[in-house]
């Protein structure tokens, strides 16, 4: 996959008045002098990169001058190695990056790379740009957070369940346990690796449902730590991953699958302990 930051804006006050298609010879951003060369990389200056496990892919990463110019225009890319944590076996910078003759952009190529030091936890690249010294630079830095991330079907753990809990009860059932859930895809989720139904949180002393998240990640069900609707004096992170997970397979399918998580991580009403539901696709 490719993304690319593109920054298509109508820089002139005076083009605001007119059509963005009307040739013009420069755009201006610093009114203290009309030649003065405003550089920018695109307009958020971070974004997430998602990198298939044992895959490559290329982060382009475009930049943008505010004037034209007859000749090439090359900065050296620059790695902020105080801000970067993620594993230089992890990605390939170029050592510059040009902006033609005539045009106001150029590309920087960053080639993610997934190996064993990548994972599920997002790494930073932080990088900036040199040979500025004759243009302005509201902000020379650019933060890239990469992590990996496991292929799954969209249809995969998605339809009709018949929820139940296969470990020891404590104190009651900790889901809605012998009911049917419809679990779909969590649209807050953008990696498409996510998973929520709805259920009651100890539905022997509390009636109300609720969202219940599961992430997919590279073959574990992982849930993500989330609050309780029941509890004894604070509900806040109630629910969190295992310390082992429960495993999937996506060649295997998804008819019957089991879940465990961590209850109580606050030990808010008693100890922590695992809770384990078995999923059958109804």
């Amino acid at each position: 996959m490719k993304i690319s930051f593109k920054l298509l804006m109508c820089l002139s006050i005076l083009l605001a008045f007119s059509s963005c298609e009307k040739e013009f010879e420069r755009t201006t951003f610093n009114p203290s002098d009309a030649n003065d060369t405003f550089l920018s990389f695109s307009s958020a200056n971070t974004t997430a990169f998602p990198v298939n496990v044992d895959e490559s892919d290329i982060l382009e990463i475009v930049i943008q001058t505010s004037t034209l110019s007859s000749n090439d225009r090359t900065f050296t890319v620059l790695l902020d190695e105080e801000l970067t944590n993620a594993n230089e076996s992890n990605f390939e910078l170029p050592s510059t990056v040009t902006i033609p003759a005539d045009s106001y952009f150029g590309t920087i190529g960053v080639n993610i790379i997934d190996n064993e030091f990548l994972t599920g936890e997002a790494k930073t690249i932080a990088i900036s740009l040199g040979d500025v010294d004759n243009v302005f630079m509201d902000s020379n830095l650019f933060s890239v957070n990469i992590f990996e991330v496991c292929p799954v079907d969209e249809n995969f753990f998605v339809g009709t369940y018949l929820m139940e809990q296969v470990s020891d009860l404590v104190d009651g059932p900790t889901l809605s346990t012998g009911t049917i859930v419809e679990v779909q895809i969590n649209e807050d989720d953008e990696t498409g690796l996510s998973r929520m139904f709805s259920t009651q949180h100890y539905p022997d002393y509390c009636p109300d449902f609720t969202p219940f998240i599961v992430n997919l990640f590279c073959n574990e069900f992982i849930v993500p730590v989330q609050n309780s609707l029941c509890f004894c004096n604070s509900g806040d992170g109630w629910f969190g991953p295992a310390e082992t997970p429960d495993t999937y397979s996506i060649t295997e399918g998804d008819d019957e699958l089991f879940i465990s998580f961590a209850d109580d991580v606050q030990a808010d009403c008693s100890a922590t302990v695992v809770t384990r539901y078995k999923f059958t696709k109804q």
